[in-house]
């Protein structure tokens, strides 16, 4: 009888040493109003990258609070430690020196040009064709190393700026852009919201696809809990439910 109940005791605590570490207190994380993929919503935090942080956190066991905040202040919010993460963020030599990334990308996002669905305008990936164009982009956002390149060194002369997405389609479809450079998802977003879908089609090859990440301020000493919500979505990207958040976030998109 003692063995038998030494040898419970010896198991029970096994069970607790090795058992995943999980924090009681709930991980910090914050972000920003970026659609699809994060914003709020009649008080609600949505949008299917989002679900995806949320989900991958509830199968780790760790509690999380999620708080939108404008970009800058969030941004500042991990480089301070008054934060533990930030999602969507790109990868820089300048955020890796303050933040810990995981294996795994969060999300990846395609940059594409767009133009009206009776346009008989191209592009095969040369932007020196596209010179006399004008090409709407929103006011202060970049597109990724491709496009802000050629912006930037005078390739593309004629942009125009617009304070959001909304506007830049809108635009497109009036006759008063000739391109619109997007993330493809946001494009996607905002064209079935202004019922404009059949109005614009995407053109190939895309400009630019980037990996995007939630990244923990190392000031919170968040290297292990990186590494465990990296392995988290790649478990989730294994099994499906990954591929699964995003087709239910489209369908009830296009039920709207």
């Amino acid at each position: 009888m003692r063995h038998s109940m030494k040898s419970m005791l010896i198991a029970f605590w096994l069970l607790i040493l090795l058992a995943p570490i999980v924090d009681a207190a709930p991980v910090q994380i914050v972000t920003h109003q970026y659609y699809p993929y994060q914003y709020e919503e009649d008080g609600e935090l949505k949008g299917f990258v989002a679900a995806i942080v949320k989900e991958a956190f509830k199968r780790m066991g760790q509690p999380v609070s999620v708080k939108l905040y404008p970009f800058p202040r969030a941004h500042k919010m991990v480089y301070s430690g008054d934060a533990d993460g930030i999602f969507t963020v790109a990868k820089t030599p300048e955020r890796a020196t303050f933040a810990n990334f995981p294996s795994d990308v969060l999300i990846w996002q395609t940059m594409a040009l767009f133009v009206k669905a009776d346009s008989p305008l191209g592009f095969d990936g040369d932007f020196t064709r596209l010179r006399d164009y004008r090409i709407g982009v929103i006011y202060k956002y970049r597109y990724g190393h491709v496009f802000d390149d050629v912006v930037d060194n005078g390739t593309l002369a004629n942009i125009n700026p617009a304070n959001s997405a909304e506007s830049n389609a809108k635009m497109l479809v009036a006759g008063r852009l000739d391109y619109w450079v997007s993330n493809r998802e946001l494009a996607a977003f905002v064209l079935n919201k202004l019922k404009l879908t059949e109005a614009v089609r995407e053109l190939k090859p895309v400009v630019e696809t980037l990996p995007t990440y939630l990244m923990f301020s190392k000031k919170r000493n968040t290297a292990a809990l990186c590494k465990r919500f990296g392995e988290e979505v790649r478990k989730m990207r294994a099994d499906g439910s990954y591929d699964r958040i995003i087709a239910d976030y489209w369908q009830m998109q296009r039920k709207k």
